[in-house]
């Protein structure tokens, strides 16, 4: 019925919403699917006994041979499959109108080349950037930009960042330790958050935090945006939080969720298995990973090229950034420029930043 728009009802609406954010109905129901069509196919295998015997031998059978598969790597590949195709079954057209997609694309490098020179840019390109984003009356700025080096207009950018504290950068996780001083153990405590008992985060061996003094305060704008992909190469849950060196940073899309609040917790019901944050409740698995939902559409997020964005901000233009588009939005930058940025999902290769 929701797949061809007819009416649902208030049963089917409750049994939808259910359906598509919790991940224990989706794994029964994968489970319960394989289970069926073993007992079917096992039907004409046992032929002994009573009808009441061969049926309960037919389930056990079934379960146990279910049990038995799905600890191995092809039942897992199969499962993935199988919640691939209930997800799109009850996906729906979305529109997130709180959100403006700034992508750093082909286009925008070359029309950027003559003001800016090549990629990478100098930091100061992105204090303007926070600041006339500030004049229109953003909400938050997130940065899904990598920035762990020193480079001219670091200064620049930090001073912005004072002005406009709901501002967020990425951090990356890693699977390999970086060299540590006190400063850099500083930085770490600073910004770790609080994580509630039960609660899981994915561990790594290090952070590697962005360079921007003010995003190193504590309850900075400082989010992970590595991701871990299934076994077979796709990504569909991303871990609210993730642990290294003793410390716990949040995952990118929670920090920029709480930008400029100074939060650094949450409360966590390890009963329903849900972690809620001011108003917002997430379900969670064992690990802590939030099972994404893909929109039916792919036009679900507005994105405009980054140069009509730096260009306005430099005022190289007579062509301003509508204010519409970013009033009371959460703006983030990001790039399709660079290929290692891009995820690989159920729905194919999207950018990074789209899926934040």
């Amino acid at each position: 019925a929701a797949r061809h728009g007819k009416p649902l009802g208030d049963r089917g609406r409750r049994f939808r919403r259910t359906f598509r954010g919790d991940p224990a109905v989706y794994r029964a129901g994968r489970l319960g699917l394989v289970a069926a069509v073993i007992a079917l196919a096992s039907r004409s295998l046992i032929v002994f006994g009573s009808p009441a015997l061969r049926s309960a031998l037919i389930v056990i059978f079934a379960l146990l041979l279910t049990a038995a598969l799905s600890l191995s790597t092809l039942f897992q590949r199969v499962e993935l499959w199988l919640g691939d195709a209930q997800q799109r079954l009850v996906a729906r057209e979305m529109q997130f109108e709180q959100t403006l997609l700034v992508d750093i694309d082909e286009e925008s490098l070359r029309r950027l080349e003559p003001y800016l020179g090549v990629w990478p840019y100098k930091r100061d390109i992105y204090a303007l950037v926070v600041d006339y984003l500030s004049e229109l009356g953003v909400h938050t700025v997130c940065f899904d930009v990598l920035m762990s080096e020193r480079r001219p207009g670091d200064q620049q950018l930090a001073r912005a960042v004072e002005r406009h504290p709901a501002t967020v950068f990425a951090a990356l996780a890693l699977s390999y330790p970086l060299p540590h001083d006190d400063e850099r153990r500083r930085r770490l405590e600073r910004l770790s958050w609080s994580l509630p008992a039960g609660l899981g985060a994915e561990s790594w061996a290090d952070f590697n935090l962005p360079v921007i003094a003010e995003a190193s305060k504590p309850g900075g704008g400082v989010g992970i945006a590595s991701l871990w992909p299934d076994v077979d190469g796709s990504v569909r849950r991303v871990p609210l939080f993730h642990r290294a060196r003793d410390a716990v940073l949040p995952a990118l899309a929670l920090a920029t969720t709480v930008a400029g609040s100074g939060r650094q917790s949450v409360d966590y019901d390890s009963e329903r298995q849900q972690v809620r944050l001011d108003g917002h409740v997430w379900p969670v698995d064992d690990s802590g990973r939030v099972l994404l939902s893909f929109p039916r559409n792919t036009d679900a997020v507005k994105s405009i090229p980054f140069y009509l964005l730096a260009l306005a901000a430099m005022g190289a233009t007579a062509a301003p950034v509508e204010r519409d588009w970013v009033k009371g939005r959460t703006v983030i930058v990001g790039s399709t420029a660079v290929q290692t940025d891009a995820v690989h999902t159920p729905r194919g290769l999207v950018p990074g930043a789209y899926l934040l």
